[in-house]
């Protein structure tokens, strides 16, 4: 499973990692700003999809399950650190 196939498949649920961005560039009627919510999906994106990319680069034989462990757990902090461990162990 190739990143950009990943990335179109999931939605990002990291929108209060970095909520202080919301100032940068003005604010919209939903009090943040389109630059604000650039910065925090730049940032947030690679966090939260690092036990995949491990995964994906170590060739780790549970990848699938890793990947889909971290879409659908990797937004708690429980499940993101299974994910994390899981895709470092071989």
């Amino acid at each position: 499973m190739s990143d950009k196939t990943l990335i179109h498949k999931i939605g990002l649920h990291l929108h209060w990692v970095i909520p202080s961005l919301g100032f940068i560039g003005g604010l919209n009627c939903h009090g943040c700003s389109p630059i604000g919510i650039f910065f925090i999906f730049a940032i947030a994106t690679p966090i939260y999809f690092a036990p995949s990319w491990v995964a994906w680069n170590k060739n780790h034989q549970q990848q699938d399950a890793i990947v889909i462990l971290n879409i659908f757990a990797g937004w708690s902090i429980l499940g993101y650190i299974v994910a994390l461990v899981w895709a470092f162990k071989k």
